[in-house]
C-alpha cells in the first residue's frame, strides 16, 4: 500500500520509522494494523515499545487497542523489562499507563515484572503495580495485590490495592475486605474495606457493615460502611 492507499508498511519498516508504523498501528484496516505490529515487533527496542505506549494513550477504539497488546507480546520479556523501567521513571501521572500495559503482556510477560514492582521503594510504583496485576489471570496477582493492600506502608498505594481488588471482583477479595473489619489495629485498612465491599457489590457483606456502621469507633469507616449499605440495599 501506499500513495493513496494508506500507510506503506513495508517502507516503514525499512526506514525502522516507528513513529510511522505506531501511526500505522491505528490504521481502519486491519491487516494495515496487524503488518504495521508485526513490524514494530521485528524491529523491538525501547523506541518500538514507546511509539506503541504513545498510541495506546487514551486510545478507546477496542481493536486498535487490542493490535498494540498483541505487537507488545510479541516482543516477549522486552517488552516487560522496558514498561517496567518506564514504570519507574514515569511521572505520576503516566505510570498508569505502564502499569496497564504490563498487565496486558499477561502471565507469560507481565506478571513477573508487576512482582517485581509491588515490591519497589517507591510507593506510586509498588500502587500502580498492584493495579496492573489486577489485570493478569494468574492466583499470584491477586494474593500479592492482598498483600499489597495488607501490608504496605503507604496510604496511597493500599487504597489502589484495595481498588484494584474491588473493581475487578478478583479471588479473595470479600474475605479480605470483611476479615479487616475486624482489624481494630487499622482504622484506614477497615475504612477502605467498608467502601469496597460496597464497590463489590455482594450482598453478603450487608450484615457485616451494619455492625461497622452502628459499632465501629472510627468515624471515617462508619461513614464508609454507611455508603456502601446505601449501595448495597
Amino acid at each position: 500500500m501506499g500513495l493513496f492507499g494508506g500507510p506503506n508498511v513495508e517502507k516503514l519498516e525499512a526506514k525502522r520509522d516507528v513513529d510511522g508504523l505506531g501511526k500505522a498501528l491505528t490504521n481502519g484496516d486491519p491487516e494495515v494494523r496487524d503488518a504495521a505490529g508485526r513490524a514494530l515487533a521485528g524491529i523491538g527496542g525501547p523506541d518500538a515499545v514507546h511509539a506503541i505506549a504513545n498510541r495506546m494513550e487514551g486510545q478507546k477504539d477496542v481493536a486498535v487497542l487490542e493490535s498494540g497488546y498483541v505487537a507488545l507480546r510479541a516482543m516477549g520479556d522486552q517488552a516487560g523489562t522496558i514498561m517496567l523501567a518506564d514504570l519507574r521513571s514515569a511521572t505520576d501521572e503516566n505510570k498508569p499507563l505502564y502499569g496497564a500495559l504490563l498487565g496486558r503482556l499477561g502471565k507469560e510477560h507481565g506478571l513477573a515484572p508487576l512482582l517485581e514492582a509491588t515490591h519497589d521503594d517507591t510507593a506510586t510504583v509498588r500502587g500502580t503495580a498492584a493495579f496492573g496485576l489486577a489485570l493478569i489471570d494468574d492466583p499470584q496477582a491477586p494474593q500479592r495485590i492482598i498483600e499489597v493492600f495488607k501490608s504496605d506502608e503507604d496510604m496511597d498505594a493500599r487504597g489502589l490495592a484495595a481498588m484494584a481488588l474491588a473493581s475487578k471482583k478478583l479471588p479473595g477479595a470479600y474475605e479480605c475486605f470483611v476479615g479487616t473489619l475486624d482489624d481494630h489495629d487499622d482504622a484506614l485498612g477497615r475504612a477502605l474495606s467498608a467502601t469496597c465491599l460496597g464497590l463489590l457489590g455482594d450482598a453478603r457483606a450487608v450484615p457485616r457493615l451494619t455492625q461497622s456502621a452502628d459499632l465501629d469507633d472510627d468515624e471515617r469507616v462508619r461513614d464508609s460502611a454507611r455508603s456502601s449499605l446505601a449501595e448495597l440495599q
